[in-house]
Parts: structure tokens; C-alpha cells; sequence
């Protein structure tokens, strides 16, 4: 079984100064649900994305550029932290997100969808009590800093279909097919 993951909230004019002294590694590998680029600290993964890997030398140079000099190449896999199928377990390890509030609040919401499940973005911005805010949701659901571990792939249209993700469509459906894999008693509300 997992550890609980453990998830601390930051305002986004907040990462400058926490990047100050700090030892910024990133770290790419492969999942069950392809290759992976994540920036972590210690135990602190700030991001983590999935990229195609013949984007990863533009991928690396975006994220130095955006961390300066604090990024620092980290040849291992951040096998420590996670495994291949995106499972927790480092009993240390924590999400720093950095966002607006608005986007923490859509962040925080999309935790609480459950695995195995799909909601539609007008119905997750209702549970963040933001109903009349549908087209801001699905532009907080898209600048998602951590991939998987904030479910914004459990997120489909209200008419059912897939709708977009950042880490492209296919991805999406792979991620979901696992988790009605191992869920397999998981509904889908609308």
C-alpha cells in the first residue's frame, strides 16, 4: 500500500524565494504510462510532467531556463519517490504546488475525485463551488503541475467524451483504462 501523499500549497510569487539555496534535480524515466520529467528537491517534487522523449533536451532546457541556475542534471530515475506505475513510496515524499488561489482551489478539488472515477469539468467546477467559472476550471485543470497524482485526466466532458489533456488524448485513455483495471466496480458520474 501507498503513503499518503502529502501535498503543501504555495502562492506562485512564492517559488523565487523557495528556490534560494536550494538543490533543484530533475529526474525523467518511464512509467506504465510513458516517459515521465519530474523537478523535485529532496523529498519535494515541484513538478511532474509527462513528455515525449524525443522533446526531452527542449523539455530540460525550458525547466533550466524557468529554475536558473538551481536545476542540476540528476542521472537516476526518481525511483525513490515513486515506481513505474506512478505509486508512492517514499513516506517523505510531498507535492509543493505553487499556483493562484483559484488554481490551488481547482487543484485541491480534483484530489477529491476519486480513483477509478470521471466527472465532468462543470460538474468538478460546482464541487469547488466555482459554477459559473466552468471555462477558468478547465484552464487551471490544464496548467496542472503534477501529473497523475492531481487526477485531471479523471476529468471528461459533460457529454461523456474524453475532452483534452495536456499530455495528450491517448495518454488520457491509457490512464483511465488502468484505473478501471484495477477498480473495477468504478462508476462514472456526470
Amino acid at each position: 500500500m501507498s503513503p499518503q501523499m502529502n501535498f503543501i500549497y504555495k502562492a506562485r510569487n512564492e517559488l523565487p524565494l523557495y528556490m534560494q539555496n536550494k538543490h533543484i534535480h530533475y529526474a525523467y524515466g518511464n512509467t506504465s504510462f510513458g516517459t515521465y520529467f519530474c523537478v523535485f528537491e529532496n523529498h519535494n517534487i515541484i513538478h511532474l510532467i509527462f513528455i515525449d522523449e524525443n522533446n526531452l533536451k527542449k523539455t530540460i532546457e525550458n525547466y533550466s531556463i524557468k529554475y536558473r541556475s538551481a536545476l542540476s542534471f540528476h542521472s537516476a530515475e526518481a525511483t525513490h519517490i515513486f515506481d513505474k506505475d506512478l505509486n508512492i513510496i517514499d513516506e517523505k515524499a510531498h507535492f509543493i504546488l505553487f499556483g493562484t488561489p483559484f488554481q490551488i482551489k481547482v487543484w485541491q478539488s480534483l484530489l477529491l475525485v476519486p480513483f477509478g472515477s470521471q466527472i465532468s469539468y462543470s460538474q468538478l467546477a460546482i464541487n469547488a463551488n466555482l459554477p459559473k467559472s466552468c471555462r477558468a476550471v478547465a484552464n487551471a485543470i490544464g496548467a496542472n503541475p503534477i501529473a497523475y497524482f492531481i487526477p485531471c485526466h479523471r476529468i471528461l466532458r459533460k457529454d461523456g467524451g474524453i475532452g483534452g489533456y495536456r499530455w495528450g488524448i491517448e495518454r488520457k485513455k491509457i490512464m483511465l483504462s488502468y484505473e478501471n483495471i484495477k477498480m473495477p466496480s468504478s462508476f462514472c458520474t456526470m
